[in-house]
Parts: structure tokens; C-alpha cells; sequence
């Protein structure tokens, strides 16, 4: 007689294979990352990489007792803080990892989550689609496959690992369709955990399951439990409700809450020929026929290709006898339409021809807070599914044209460069000497979205507060919508029209009353320019004559003592 142990490998060695195929093919992918822990980044997004890293610290120190709000923080923007529910905290990842990031950094941190995030969405589709719709484990590990490693997906490795880590949503499409019993608490509980990954990408779940299954349920209409369906809706809306409820209320109602995020973003819509597009961080990437048409380089979200569009269509066509197979090409269709944005664009972003199919959400309370380019995502899994259907129905005919169409979409290892390093003034823990009192580190800016004094933050365990930040927070309007980062104050006004031109100005009696009045406010103890600062020498002078006394070279950095 077999051990248990050995009868569970073995009545399950296909779902171990898949696991292990998985894992190894994220970290080939990943290995850029893994090369250089200390210094590399994603080519792409530097700024939002350093933003996780300090959301994952801050994570570690929470858990190792730190202290502090769990929905807020002061370790940045001081003295206000941030409303870190309103922002990207991603604590249901951060928290579970922090004895990584107490060991190894947030850097390590970061490129562990991406591994782990792109090898369990391809597991959780597969663990799906084997389980509900086909029987070949080839066929849902395709199909699983490429929900993980999809264009839309490994695009977001380059600074969004929240948007990578999707591996919970199978689990809340099983859950939501499943006749048993328990299913209403168990989507229950996964959902409130959802929202502390990614409540954006649970929106557009529901949105996408809500068209899924109406259409499912009008085609199967006599068959559909629709009252054990509903029962179960009921049961987890109450159990996310109750558990997530005070932290909702925080995000919308708390200290630091907005209404919208930032107008521009939601101009993000997907450039009509980016569908027949290649991704650039794919095999197929330096054969795409179009030039500039996604957003940037981290939401190259729409990019399947000719091949697989074609194959698509076709797919649809074959087995639109089949209710789910239908149900799932319309929601494709309808989300990739309206990933379109509030602009229709062709083949070069800001060529405007028509308003876009967005456009009637787009002020609506939460789709306001939606990025329009990331609703394709939800076509991914729908595409999966059809491949599991055609690599089960026929391997000999199917299956070729599955593999041409998936080629030319196969990801590349993740693009990497490589950034100055920490400076030994962090690592050494040399600004302890000039933050004895508890005031906050101004590390002078650069452009509005350098995260430098973030990554510092997170290398040094966010031991002291920052001035200033990189985050989402209440604008001036009337509104209420967000802006990226604080008010800008006059100070931070004058070193950013410094650090752009490098030319210092004949500084006036309003400007030196400003600067004191604006390090008053923000607390300010230490002044830091780093190294690497854009027309550093100029900034140096200016910051010389505010305060009226040379500075000090300590540990790779120019700083100022400033008394409080």
C-alpha cells in the first residue's frame, strides 16, 4: 500500500508539474532582478519600484512592531502623512513577506513577489480551468499559462508587482460560480483579503463576472441555480462588508481620502492598433509594424497580437455552441472596447478622432478611479479559457496554431538598469547624528516623481519621516479628485525651477521667508542632496544662500544641519 504521503505527489503530480513549470519560468524572467538586488530596477519604472519597496518596509515594520496606523502613515509627507488605503499598500502581500524584507530588504522583497505573482496567477487559472472546464491538465496549464505570463500581465513587472500578484482571482470566479454551500464564505474571505492586494483589479472582477455570468445565466437560463448563486453573493457581500468596512471607510471618508485619481491617468486608453500589436517585452516586440501607442512601457496592456486575435475570432466562432466559450468571447470583446479609454486613438497616442466608449463611465463614483487601459485585462482570462477549450478539443489541428499564435507573445526576461547606489550616509545610519529630535529628512527633489528619498526610506527601515513624497493624495480642487504627490509648496517650487535649469536666482525677502516658513512646516531637521542630482552645484549654491551656511559632505551626500 502506497504512504500518504507518496498517493498525494502522486494523484497530483500534474498539478506539481505545472507549479514547478511555473515557477521556473518566472524566475528565469525575473532573474535580471535577482542578479542585482541592490541596484537594479525595472528599466521602465524606477519610480514606482522604489514606491513598493518603501510599502514593503513599511509592511516588515509594522509587523516587527514598529507601531504606527495600519491605514495611515507618517513616515512620509510629514507632517500630514498619507491615507495609505487610498494608495498602494498592498499590506495582504507585504504583510506575509515581511520576514523577507526583515531579512533580505525590500528589494529582494520586490522581485520575490513578482516571481511568486506571475507563477500563482498561472497556477490559479490552471488550478480553474482543470478543475471546471477541461479535463487535459496540457490544456489548462496553456490556458493557465498564458493568463500569467499574457502581454497585459508581465508588462505590469516593470513597477507594478500588485498588478503581477492575480493569483486570488481564479479563486473569486470559482467561488462566485460554485453551487456549494460554504462558497459564499470563502469568496467572502477572499475578497476582503483582495482588497488589501489590489482593489481595482477585484472592481474589475466583478465587473467582468457580472457580464460573464449574466450572459452565461440568460444561455443556461433553466439549468443556473440562481437562487444558490444569489445566496452565496449575499453571504460574502456581508463577511467583505464587515471586514473591510473600517478601512473603506478610512480610504474614502479618512485623513488624506480623494475622490478620483489624477485627470491625466484616466486619459490611459489602449491605441486601437495596440490589440495587433507585440508587446516590447516580448519575443514578437521588434516585429510590431506601429510605433509609440501604449501609455508607457509598464501598460502595454492591449498587446496580443495579429496572430492571436485571428485565433481568437476563430476560436469564438468554433465553439459559440457552447455557452461559457460564449459568455466568455463577449465579456473579451466588451472589456477590450472599453479599455479603449475616453479617446478613440489609432496608431499614435494623442491622435484623437472620436470621443471613446469610456467616456460615459469615466465621472462615475469608483469607475472614476479606474486606469481605462487595464480593463483588457480582463479579456486575458477569457482568452485562456478558449485556448484550454482548443488544445482539449484537438491537439493535432489546434494545438499548432495555438503555439504560432503564442510565440511571437512569449515574454523576454524583464528589462533592468542598473541605479546609483544607496549611499553609505543610509546605510551607514550617518543621519541619526541629525535626527535626534524627530524631525523629518528633506531629500532635496528632482523631477515631481523621483522616489529616491523613498528607496533611502525603505534601505533604512523607514527610520526617520520624510519631507515631501511620492503618493496620491487630495488636490486644491473644489472636486476633491487626487493629484501625485503634495501641494507643492514655494520652496519646493524654487529647487524644482533650480534643479530644471540650473540658474540661481538673486532670492528676495519673500523667498528666504518662505523657505523658513516651509521647513517649520515640514519639520525639517536634516537637508540631503544627493549625488546624482541634476545640476547639483546649483542647487548646493541656492540652498547655501537660504541658509546662510556652507553645507556638509558626509557619506556620499551634501547635507545641511538645520536648527529647530
Amino acid at each position: 500500500m502506497l504512504s500518504l504521503g507518496r498517493r498525494f505527489f502522486l494523484d497530483r503530480k500534474w498539478d506539481i508539474a505545472a507549479l514547478a513549470t511555473f515557477l521556473l519560468m518566472a524566475f528565469v524572467l525575473t532573474l535580471p532582478l535577482w542578479r542585482d538586488l541592490d541596484r537594479a530596477v525595472p528599466e521602465a519604472n524606477q519610480n514606482d519600484h522604489a514606491q513598493f519597496e518603501f510599502v514593503l518596509a513599511r509592511a516588515a515594520k509594522l509587523v516587527s512592531g514598529g507601531g504606527g496606523n495600519w491605514l495611515l502613515t507618517s513616515d512620509m509627507n510629514a507632517p500630514l502623512g498619507v491615507n495609505m488605503m487610498a494608495n498602494t499598500a498592498v499590506l495582504g502581500l507585504g504583510i506575509p513577506l515581511a520576514p523577507v524584507t526583515l531579512l533580505a530588504g525590500p528589494a529582494a522583497t520586490f522581485a520575490l513577489l513578482v516571481l511568486l505573482g506571475l507563477a500563482l496567477t498561472a497556477f490559479g487559472w490552471y488550478w480553474v480551468f482543470s478543475r471546471r472546464l477541461v479535463e487535459s491538465r496540457l490544456a489548462a496549464a496553456i490556458g493557465g499559462g498564458f493568463c500569467g505570463f499574457a502581454p497585459g500581465v508581465f508588462t505590469h513587472t516593470q513597477g507594478h508587482p500588485n498588478w503581477v500578484a492575480l493569483f486570488l482571482l481564479p479563486f473569486v470566479v470559482h467561488l462566485l460560480f460554485s453551487p456549494k454551500k460554504y462558497a459564499g464564505v470563502l469568496l467572502g474571505l477572499v475578497m476582503a483579503y483582495q482588497v488589501f492586494i489590489n482593489e481595482e483589479s477585484l472592481f474589475f472582477t466583478g465587473l467582468g463576472s457580472a457580464i460573464f455570468g449574466t450572459l452565461y445565466a440568460l444561455l443556461r437560463w433553466k439549468e443556473v441555480d440562481k437562487r444558490r448563486f444569489f445566496t452565496n453573493l449575499g453571504i460574502a457581500a456581508a463577511i467583505t462588508g464587515t471586514l473591510a468596512a473600517y478601512p473603506l471607510w478610512v480610504q474614502f471618508t479618512g485623513p488624506g481620502s480623494y475622490h478620483g485619481v489624477p485627470e491625466f491617468t484616466t486619459s490611459y486608453g489602449n491605441d486601437l492598433a495596440a490589440f495587433f500589436s507585440f508587446s516590447t517585452h516580448s519575443l514578437g516586440g521588434s516585429f510590431s509594424p506601429f510605433g509609440n501607442i501604449a501609455a508607457n512601457r509598464t501598460e502595454e496592456n492591449a498587446f496580443f497580437g495579429v496572430p492571436l486575435v485571428i485565433l481568437f475570432l476563430a476560436l469564438a466562432v468554433i465553439f459559440r455552441t457552447r455557452p461559457v466559450a460564449l459568455a466568455a468571447s463577449c465579456t473579451a470583446v466588451v472589456f477590450s472596447v472599453l479599455s479603449i479609454g475616453r479617446d478613440i486613438i489609432v496608431n499614435g497616442y494623442g491622435d484623437v478622432t472620436a470621443p471613446g466608449p469610456w467616456e460615459p463611465f469615466a465621472h462615475l463614483p469608483l469607475f472614476d478611479s479606474v486606469v481605462p487601459t487595464r480593463l483588457v485585462l480582463v479579456a486575458i482570462p477569457c482568452v485562456g479559457l478558449l485556448l484550454a477549450l482548443a488544445v482539449e478539443r484537438s491537439r493535432t489541428v489546434l494545438l499548432p496554431l495555438v503555439a504560432v499564435s503564442l510565440l511571437p507573445i512569449v515574454p523576454l526576461p524583464m528589462d533592468t538598469k542598473q541605479i546609483a547606489p544607496v549611499p553609505a550616509y543610509i546605510t551607514g545610519h550617518q543621519y541619526r547624528a541629525q535626527l535626534t529630535d524627530g524631525g523629518s529628512m528633506l531629500v532635496v527633489p528632482g523631477p515631481w516623481t523621483d522616489t529616491t528619498n523613498l528607496r533611502w526610506a525603505a534601505r533604512a527601515d523607514l527610520e526617520f519621516p520624510l519631507a515631501l513624497g511620492y503618493f496620491i493624495g487630495p488636490g486644491p480642487e473644489e472636486d476633491g479628485r487626487g493629484i501625485f504627490g503634495p501641494a507643492r509648496r514655494p520652496t519646493h517650487l524654487l529647487i524644482a525651477d533650480v534643479t530644471a535649469s540650473g540658474l540661481v536666482p538673486v532670492l528676495t525677502a519673500e523667498q528666504r521667508a518662505a523657505f523658513a516658513a516651509d521647513l517649520a512646516f515640514w519639520q525639517t531637521s536634516v537637508i540631503v542632496v544627493p549625488a546624482e542630482h541634476q545640476n547639483r552645484d546649483a542647487v548646493k549654491a541656492l540652498l547655501a544662500d537660504l541658509t546662510g551656511r556652507p553645507p556638509t559632505d558626509l557619506g556620499g551626500v551634501t547635507v545641511w544641519d538645520i536648527p529647530r
